[in-house]
């Protein structure tokens, strides 16, 4: 039986874009073991995807830790017992799909007699056996690198979408707090870890406002663990706080998240990894780019950028 593993270590939205690639190197390796390396966030994003059979999580934000801590030796002991963990998967093929020097690092620790790279740069482009060149994407395809690594492949006429699924325990969580027959809230997703992907935060406030008034909907702000103060600053200029609720801070997390998204009536959202979820689970989605590069078509997804 062979084993593929795919290399994809971060980010949320570049995780969740990625899995578009599963369904196809499933077609294309039927009876094959798939298996995934990613870090902390991919992790809880990846645990109940259908298609992978093994998943594989560096703690990166332990060894963060361990660095900021001095505890060199530590480190290097858990960086050489993961090397051993990758290898022993055994993969025939890896892909990296990130295209970085730290992830063909790991790409080629496993051992893999085929390394196949997705727009290898900064050097890696030596450690792979193959390398993706991707084409300029003028029409704004959502996902063209993926869509052009499973070309490469062979794969031409398979219907494209990305591959993300819920737990049951975060549908059952989701169930809870948004019932059926309820009305659906609108998702906002404000936040960013780069400014010029940002929007206004007045603008997000008078936003909240005008949905609350205008349409009789509660809104829900998602973000991250370092996002609550931010969540709770656009709540407070609204006027409306009582009909807004909070998602953020170190008790959110990526696979609750997931539930809730799902039940949407609609996000709304800047170029940020909630917003590619909202996109990958059918939900509609509003997409505002700022500098970065913007989907124009995001077929054949609901979305509306």
């Amino acid at each position: 039986m062979e084993k593929i593993l795919i290399v994809r270590l971060s980010a949320i939205g570049d995780i969740i874009l990625s899995t578009a690639i599963l369904p196809g190197i499933r077609k294309l390796w039927p009876n094959a073991q798939i298996h995934w390396l990613t870090e902390d966030f991919g992790g809880e994003l990846l645990r109940s995807n259908e298609h992978i059979d093994g998943l594989t999580v560096m703690p990166r934000r332990r060894w963060k830790g361990l660095i900021k801590e001095r505890k060199y030796l530590t480190f290097l002991r858990e960086i050489t017992a993961m090397r051993r963990q990758v290898r022993a998967i055994g993969a025939d093929v890896v892909i990296d799909a990130q295209g970085l020097m730290r992830s063909a690092f790991w790409a080629t620790a496993s051992g893999a007699k085929r390394r196949i790279g997705l727009r290898s740069h900064e050097g890696s482009q030596w450690l792979m056996h193959e390398v993706v060149r991707c084409e300029e994407n003028p029409s704004g395809r959502m996902c063209n690198d993926y869509r052009a690594l499973l070309e490469y492949l062979g794969l031409r006429d398979l219907p494209f979408s990305m591959s993300l699924r819920p737990t049951e325990q975060s549908r059952a969580k989701a169930e809870e707090l948004i019932p059926e027959g309820s009305a659906r809230p609108v998702f906002l997703f404000p936040f960013t870890t780069r400014p010029q992907k940002h929007w206004f935060a007045d603008r997000w406030a008078a936003l909240a406002t005008r949905i609350v008034r205008e349409l009789g909907r509660e809104v829900w702000i998602l973000g991250g663990p370092a996002d609550q103060n931010a969540a709770k600053e656009i709540a407070e200029n609204s006027g409306v706080s009582d009909k807004i609720r909070i998602v953020a801070g170190k008790e959110s997390n990526l696979i609750d998240k997931m539930g809730l998204v799902e039940r949407a009536a609609v996000s709304i959202g800047v170029d940020t990894g909630l917003s590619h979820m909202s996109l990958a689970l059918g939900t509609p989605t509003v997409v505002m780019f700022g500098s970065t590069c913007v989907y124009t078509d995001t077929s054949p997804l609901p979305g509306i950028i």
